[in-house]
Formats: C-alpha cells, structure tokens, sequence
C-alpha cells in the first residue's frame, strides 16, 4: 500500500479491512488523499527547484573559486590515505605542467619528482604529522614536464575525522619559480653592492694613506730645501781662502800671524767662522732628524695600508689598542693635528681573534667622519674627540664583549638620521656618496657586531659604538 494512501487511513482510524461507513466519510476520505498528493507534488517541485537553484549556486561558486585560484596563482589540493585517491584542483594541474586528460601522478610518483636535494626533508616532513602539528609549510623544487625544475611553495594541513582513526590531507601549492629567480638576482646584486661597498671603503682609506703621505713628504721637501739652502750658502768654502793664505806664508808663519795685516785677522776670523759652521751643522743635523722622523712616520702609515691590503675574512690576534693607534695613524693629517685634543682612555689590554681588514675599515671612517664633524663645528672653543676601549657584557651568555666608543663634539646628527645614516647611499656630505658607513655597519655585522650611532641632536656632537665578540682564540 503507497505510504500516502496508509498516512490517511491512519488518520481516519480506518485500515485496509474496514472501509468508510458513510458517503460523507468516503468523500473526506477521498478529499484527503486527494489533497495528500498534490501537497506531495508540491514537495517535490520545490525540492527540484531547490535542487537546481544549488547546483547553479555550486557550480556558480565553484567558478568563482577557480577563478581565484587562478588569480592567486594558486591551487587546491586533497589526499585521501584510505583509498590513495589524489585531487588536484584545475588550476594545480596547470601550475603542474598537466592536462585535464592527463592521469594524475601516484603520490609515491611524485615524491620521486622532488629534486634530490630536499626530497628526504619532504618525506620526513610529511611523517612528521601528529595531534600537535597539524599544518605545515615548505619550499620544495619539482621536476616540471618541460624537463627542467621549478620552484613550489606548498601548505599541508591535516584533518582528523570525528570518531574515526581516518585522516585526510588537503592543502595549497604555488608556483613560486619566478620568485626564487629574483631572489637569487637579489642575492647576486647585494653581494656585487657588499664587494663594491667594501672596494670604495678600501679606496677611501687608501685616499686617506696617500694624502696623509702627500702631507708628511711635503714636510720632507720643506727640510730637503733647507738643507740644499744651507749646502749652498754654507760658508764652509770659505775655510779654503784661509788655508790658501796659511799656506803662502808657511815660511814665515808666525810672523805672517803677527805683523800682517791680513794674518793678525785670521785666528779671530776662524772663531766667527768655526762658530757659523756649527750652527749650520745643528741645522742640517735637526733637518735631518726631521727627515727620519718623516721616513719613518711614512713608513708606518705604509705599513698600516699594508695591514689592510690583506684578504678580507681573515682573523688574527690583535691588541685592539694598538689597532685603533693604527687608525689613528692612518686617517693622521698636519691639519687635525694642531686642532684636535684627542683624549684615549685604552682600559681593555687583552688580545681579541678579530678581523682586522675590517675592524680598521670601521675605525678609519669613524674617525674621519668625528674629525670632519669636529672642525666643521665653529661653536665650541675645544674641538675634542674621546676614544674609549672596554669589555661590556656581551651578546652570548659566558662571553663578553669588546665596546668601543668614539665620542665628539662636532656639529652631531638630526634624531631622524641615526639610522638613515647607515642607508645605502645617503650622505649629507656635498662630496660624499653613502658607502662609508654603509660597509661599516655590514662589516660590523660581518664581524658578529653592531655600530650604532648616538646623538643628542644637531650642533650637540655624536657619539658612534662598535661592538664586537671579544674571542681569544
């Protein structure tokens, strides 16, 4: 009996063996069953409509969302580990390398299209799922059906069933080739942008050596024309006149000594002359200590240069105050010396493992800058630059660190050019061009260090500090 027809029997107390008494009761009965199957035709329109009003929605929504996949440049992915089936979203295929007739590759085909490289990590990677991770990412390079590698970047997510054991892997790749390239050209770029950095900041010591020589061989030249001045007015010569006299009237010496004229005047004439010749000998003699004292200060800035012309990455033992002495030297003009109190206060004595190519590039353009800084500031009376050396606590629990501050009273810096100041490319110097403090600070990064600079504001000095691992050995 049809389920509609059994409803209204029920409901009318009746049943298959008792039929309606009456005409009025085979009528309701009749009207009813009638009314039942056309509110069940009614049903069944409404649940069709509904039905393909959804399946419109879905497949309107399903467009929308392969839509964005494809604008994202992204596809969906599923992996059902209960009957090794496999999904990959249209766009996935694509990004892929594969068709829509394409059959799809068995996970275990696609581990083996991994690259080498990071194809254990993946494996591990993916055995490394528990109840506390549940999602994770990674970067890997697949093997695209053009024969060569691409780049993808994928997200796994791990989903647990409800009262099953079962678990289900869906996720997200993208292609992310393109952007690996840049990196790599980013990478390739910045270290051609550290190699000229460095280059320039070498040239620009090795500017400070020449012209720190330029001024000390200026001073030679000054002493070398004061002695050929002296060679040439030296009244040495005039010892000849005298011995030639002597020697005409060596017959009678003694009376030429005493009644001529001309003899009576040469013992005193020796005396004056004795006394010129030995101020012109304490002449020459200081000139020429001052030439040594030249030679050797030359030597010393040379040998200086030479400490820097060592290939960079190298570390040594050093004794940071004799290597900040060596800065001293290099960046030393006649200029600053006259103008500049320099006040040292050298309290750490013990030897680092340092690279000293670099620590020197630091140093150098730091005092270069605080003895621009200071001449440049025509406010203070006492141009003074403080160099402190000295053991800080430092960075790694159990090592200390080496801190050293240098500290002027020059023309400072603006509060919002403290870090603007180790940008690549920016100077504030007509003449400048931005790659001073720039490597100094990648080198300081280099080295496991920091360069900060401090300032209280403009006209109120500055102060810059290098920190660095102080390893001894």
């Amino acid at each position: 009996m049809h389920k509609l027809l059994e409803l209204q029997l029920t409901r009318l107390k009746l049943d298959e063996a008792t039929p309606p008494a009456t005409a009025q009761s085979w009528a309701d009965f009749l009207k009813r069953i009638e009314n039942a199957y056309v509110e069940a035709d009614q049903e069944r329109y409404m649940l069709e409509r509904s039905m393909d009003i959804s399946s419109r929605e879905l497949l309107e929504l399903n467009s929308k969302l392969e839509n964005a996949q494809h604008m994202a440049q992204l596809g969906y992915w599923l992996y059902d580990p209960s009957n090794k089936s496999l999904f990959l979203s249209k766009e996935l295929r694509a990004i892929l390398g594969l068709t829509l007739a394409q059959a799809l590759p068995t996970p275990s085909e696609l581990i083996q299209l991994i690259h080498e490289d990071c194809r254990d990590d993946i494996v591990k990677l993916l055995n490394s799922f528990s109840d506390e991770i549940s999602e994770v990412g990674r970067e890997l390079s697949l093997l695209h059906p053009d024969g060569t590698y691409h780049w993808y970047s994928f997200v796994c997510n791990q989903y647990s069933h409800p009262g099953t054991r079962l678990k289900t892997y869906t996720g997200i790749a993208m292609d992310i080739t393109d952007r690996k390239k840049a990196e790599q050209e980013v990478a390739y770029l910045h270290q051609q942008l550290l190699l000229s950095a460095r280059e320039i900041g070498m040239a620009d010591i090795s500017a400070a050596v020449l012209h720190n020589v330029g001024n000390v061989l200026n001073s030679v030249c000054v002493s070398l024309d004061l002695l050929k001045d002296s060679l040439i007015n030296s009244r040495s010569d005039r010892l000849k006149n005298v011995s030639d006299l002597l020697e005409e009237n060596m017959g009678s010496i003694s009376r030429y000594l005493a009644e001529d004229e001309k003899g009576k005047q040469i013992p005193q004439y020796l005396i004056s002359l004795s006394k010129n010749i030995s101020d012109e000998y304490q002449t020459c003699q200081e000139e020429v200590k001052n030439l040594e004292s030249y030679i050797q200060h030359i030597k010393e800035i040379v040998a200086s240069q030479n400490s820097m012309c060592r290939t960079s990455g190298m570390t040594e033992l050093i004794i940071p105050s004799e290597t900040m002495d060596s800065a001293l030297k290099i960046s030393e003009t006649s200029d600053f010396s006259n103008k500049i109190n320099f006040i040292k206060n050298y309290a750490y004595k013990k030897k680092i493992r340092i690279d000293k190519t670099k620590m020197l590039q630091i140093l150098v353009n730091i005092l270069q800058n605080a003895k621009q800084s200071v001449l440049a500031n025509d406010n203070v009376g006492k141009k003074e630059i403080s160099i402190s050396i000295e053991e800080t606590e430092g960075k790694t629990e159990g090592m200390n660190d080496l801190k050293i501050v240098i500290q002027d009273n020059g023309v400072g810096i603006p509060p919002e050019n403290l870090t603007r100041i180790f940008s690549f490319g920016y100077t504030t110097k007509e003449d400048g061009h931005g790659f001073g403090l720039h490597a100094c600070a990648i080198a300081a990064h280099e080295m496991g260090g920091d360069l900060v600079a401090i300032s209280e504001g403009v006209g109120k000095g500055a102060t810059f500090v290098l920190t660095l691992p102080a390893k001894v050995s």
